[in-house]
């Protein structure tokens, strides 16, 4: 439930976000807003050991603080696509570190259960998400400043709920008994894993050619012509 909500507080926020880039008709921005999200594979690989370092229960508590705060900018940023696109990209990597330490504390708590735990995790999450692209555009209709108060609050929320759990309390408990290693140790050792070390390399690989595809998009519906309607000519095609 609580993953479902986060998502669904995410998700309110970034649908709201899309019709604003959408609204300002730039196509480059629009189709670089869509690619935005295949972009954070590398931001993940090296923050990870972060969340590791600050324990997974704290680091979830300010990754969900810091979305919840980061939504209420957006309602006195200028409409202009590139800022809105840019501000975007920090809100869609905290985001994906939150997943990361929900996994990281499902295997910590019960790896007995791991797959069907993770398989709710998941279904919560596409489930959350779903709802939020929903009713993000009815609410924004309604007002535009509805989505990213009502993310804000469902983040905050969802934050003080998780300071009144025993996450916290168990994290401490094992801090004490293990030590945890640092920082660049930790990405050290992750990086001179042999085994990953491919897969990391074509995850990079195809990650940024997807994005880099899926960012062209825009330009070429606006680039390419369309015919007229007399005969011989060609027109730019439109992109609102």
């Amino acid at each position: 439930m609580a993953e479902a909500l986060s998502d669904l507080g995410a998700s309110l926020g970034f649908s709201a976000l899309a019709l604003e880039v959408a609204r300002t008709g730039e196509a480059f921005w629009v189709g670089f807003f869509a690619a935005l999200g295949y972009l954070t594979l590398g931001p993940l690989l090296f923050l990870s050991p972060w969340v590791e370092r600050q324990g997974l229960a704290r680091a979830l508590l300010k990754l969900r603080l810091a979305r919840g705060l980061l939504f209420l900018p957006l309602l006195f940023l200028p409409r202009e696509a590139a800022l809105l696109v840019l501000y975007s990209y920090p809100l869609m990597v905290l985001t994906d570190l939150a997943i990361v330490a929900w996994e990281g504390l499902l295997v910590r708590r019960d790896r007995g259960r791991l797959a069907e735990r993770s398989g709710k995790l998941y279904a919560a999450w596409e489930v959350g998400g779903l709802a939020g692209m929903a009713l993000g555009p009815v609410l924004f209709v309604l007002h535009p400043a509805l989505p990213y108060l009502l993310s804000t609050g469902i983040l905050l929320l969802l934050a003080w709920t998780l300071l009144r759990s025993d996450f916290l309390g168990e994290e401490e408990r094992k801090e004490g008994e293990a030590k945890l290693e640092g920082l660049g140790r930790a990405l050290r050792r992750l990086l001179a894993c042999t085994p990953l070390r491919p897969y990391l390399l074509i995850s990079l690989f195809f990650t940024l050619a997807h994005a880099l595809a899926t960012a062209l998009l825009g330009l070429l519906y606006e680039v390419l012509p369309l015919p007229s309607s007399k005969q011989g000519e060609l027109k730019p095609r439109p992109f609102r």
